[in-house]
């Protein structure tokens, strides 16, 4: 028999509870796979296409899009919230898209 105190049933459980030692290396491991492409260069015919759209967008449409961000393509459906031409972006619900960064768009 051990002279060790015994422990309780809360005590023991802790010894077998899991332990992430590298709380991190998921998050890392992802941006590692994440796969990285270059903006697309678009036909000057395709931007214009895309030009005659968003002039006829106004605030309160339902539209989708595509748009390039940080290396890679990110779909997005939802309310046109604001437009900015003369800034250059629209906005939808709370994120805004430079229209340079546009490669879709789609009334809805």
């Amino acid at each position: 028999m051990s002279n060790r105190p015994k422990m309780s049933r809360e005590q023991r459980a802790k010894q077998f509870a899991p332990f992430a030692a590298l709380t991190s290396l998921p998050a890392n491991l992802a941006k590692k796979e994440r796969v990285v492409v270059d903006r697309p260069a678009l036909s000057d015919d395709y931007q214009e296409e895309i030009n005659r759209t968003l002039q006829s967008l106004r605030p309160g449409q339902m539209v989708h899009i595509t748009y390039y961000d940080n290396g890679q393509y990110i779909g997005l459906s939802g309310l046109i919230s604001r437009m900015r031409p003369e800034e250059g972006y629209l906005q939808i619900v709370e994120k805004r898209i430079l229209f340079s960064d546009l490669l879709t768009v789609r009334v809805e």
